[in-house]
């Protein structure tokens, strides 16, 4: 449901921002304010989500949120506007990781990616089914009823999660944890991990030139209706919904590392053709093929950084991990806007596009050389608590 608030937002508020005298680069700013923002908190929420619990952080999370959709119909200025997104920010660091966090508790060995595609059905079928929506209230009822319906939609979460999310205390651990810097090292010691979090910097900097400026581009070269982008966007996220639980359980009896490296060496070609498109039907097939390779992925990687967490704090790494890809979102927010401006639509897209091939080629080689961790320094905290019953 929240994310189904912000997939509503998805094709109004590129438009709505440069209404109010956004270039690309400050267009950019404002996508690198949510993620920047996002991407100082996580680490310290997840931290502190390990010791006291993940509800608590994801419903005020989920509050921010609400606010957040309530104030964009209230911003004066573009600079207005990048305050809130960095307000939504520091919500979604409350929200997501933690939301994952809490399913990688009680996630057994050997389901990590089919139990982070299941979640990542829900975020993509949510963000996928609102631009349809925000596109008829672009078309119809102007751009303010898309925030204010994202803010409902918010609310009406956060009630469920305060109503009917359950959470065991005693699968709470209260344990000391050595600190976070310490933290941090042992796991960047890792060149799992390291392959993971690059791949993923590099994935998200090539994505969100897919978000951010594809209405404009569609505007640009086709005069697209708000209708035809948003079924654009629905197509990507909803493909890559369908998907993601069949990928996630295919890597958990195959090499996850191995599926996300050739799912990413084809993104490449993709992002390349989106760059040269010219017309609808052309973004149509593309964006399908498009949400089969973030369904390969997203829950390999995920489902991997699952099995880091279990020795390094499923909380911390999940929120590290979240905080790459916001870093990823604030690089390539900037990137595009500079490249927008300076040379054109398709240079950006060629330019990340090559940025994605470094990175793929660089993870494939970290991968060579690593193994899964096999320490266990804690158990799942589901897990926990049930053998505390147990016993």
């Amino acid at each position: 449901m929240s994310l189904f608030g912000v997939g509503i937002i998805v094709p109004i508020l590129p438009v709505y921002a440069t209404d109010l005298g956004a270039s690309g680069f400050l267009l950019g700013l404002m996508t690198a304010s949510f993620s920047l923002a996002s991407a100082v908190v996580q680490p310290f929420v997840g931290a502190a989500s390990d010791r006291r619990g993940r509800k608590p952080f994801i419903v005020v999370g989920l509050a921010m949120y609400g606010l957040a959709g309530v104030a964009y119909a209230f911003a004066p200025s573009i600079w207005a506007l990048m305050a809130v997104r960095a307000f939504q920010g520091m919500g979604a660091a409350m929200i997501f990781p933690i939301a994952m966090a809490y399913i990688g508790d009680r996630t057994p060995p050997h389901k990590e990616g089919f139990n982070m595609g299941l979640y990542n059905v829900a975020v993509y079928t949510g963000i996928g089914a609102g631009p349809i929506i925000g596109g008829v209230f672009k078309d119809t009822l102007g751009m303010v009823a898309g925030f204010y319906a994202m803010a409902a939609a918010s609310f009406l979460a956060m009630a469920f999660v305060i109503f009917m999310l359950h959470e065991d205390r005693d699968a709470v651990e209260h344990e000391e944890r050595e600190p976070m810097w310490d933290s941090f090292k042992s796991m960047m010691r890792s060149r799992r991990i390291k392959a993971v979090y690059g791949l993923r910097l590099a994935f998200q900097f090539v994505m969100i030139p897919t978000w951010v400026f594809l209405p404009l581009m569609m505007i640009q070269r086709m005069d697209a209706t708000g209708v035809q982008i948003g079924i654009i966007i629905t197509i990507r996220t909803l493909v890559s919904a369908v998907f993601q639980p069949g990928f996630g359980w295919l890597g958990d009896r195959q090499s996850k590392a191995g599926m996300a490296l050739v799912a990413s060496t084809v993104l490449v070609g993709i992002v390349v053709a989106i760059g040269l498109s010219t017309e609808f039907w052309h973004l149509i097939v593309l964006f399908a093929a498009l949400g089969i390779a973030e369904a390969v992925v997203l829950p390999t990687l995920s489902g991997i950084i699952v099995e880091e967490g279990r020795s390094h704090g499923m909380g911390y790494t999940l929120s590290v991990f979240t905080m790459v890809m916001n870093l990823g979102i604030f690089a390539g927010s900037m990137t595009a806007g500079l490249m927008v401006d300076s040379f054109g639509m398709t240079a950006m897209f060629l330019s990340v596009a090559v940025v994605l091939a470094f990175a793929t080629v660089g993870s494939g080689l970290a991968f060579r050389k690593t193994a899964p961790s096999t320490t266990v320094l804690a158990q799942p905290l589901g897990q926990t608590a049930l053998s505390r019953r147990a016993h």
